[in-house]
């Protein structure tokens, strides 16, 4: 079958256990951040690659530097990765003393009625997520009280890893 090892050599030069490195912005990910600025100014992100600082080789440590071999491997034998990712919470009344009193504690799920009671949330959150190239596929409420579960449209390679990071 095919090798599903990752590769991997340890070395001195790794900059291994410490923040010393540099940072190479992916401007591929390049996204607005919608809730910062204001209406005075455009405020962009973008996620970075951690390189050496001698050679600025990619970190071999790196989990975004791993996915991408892991990638690109799958790409030699004409496979693509389209993964999606699912994000659960529970959304609690804010300034509570513990334990926090949910939103809902109603154990009938899947029911329209649960989503007045998030609707003002809900709203305001799709539309940060989505002006940051977030795309929500999916949102409905769980077992537990207050409990919502948000699951994303699939992307192909590290896209979906970043729709996460960014949501979160």
């Amino acid at each position: 079958g095919p090798d599903t090892s990752v590769p991997f050599k340890f070395s001195k030069d790794m900059n291994a256990g410490s923040g010393n490195c540099t940072l190479i912005p992916d401007l591929s990910t390049l996204h607005p951040v919608p809730w910062h600025g204001g209406h005075d100014y455009k405020i962009g992100e973008a996620f970075c690659d951690t390189c050496s600082i001698k050679d600025f080789k990619p970190q071999a440590f790196s989990s975004r530097n791993l996915a991408k071999v892991q990638i690109e491997r799958l790409e030699k034998i004409g496979y693509k990765l389209l993964s999606s990712w699912e994000s659960e919470f529970n959304l609690l009344h804010k300034g509570e003393e513990y334990p926090p009193k949910a939103i809902n504690y109603n154990l009938d799920v899947f029911i329209n009625e649960h989503y007045l009671h998030f609707q003002p949330f809900i709203f305001k959150l799709e539309q940060a997520v989505k002006g940051c190239g977030v795309t929500i596929e999916r949102l409905q409420t769980e077992y537990a009280p207050g409990q919502l579960e948000i699951t994303f449209e699939p992307k192909y390679g590290l896209k979906s890893a970043d729709m996460l990071f960014i949501f979160k």
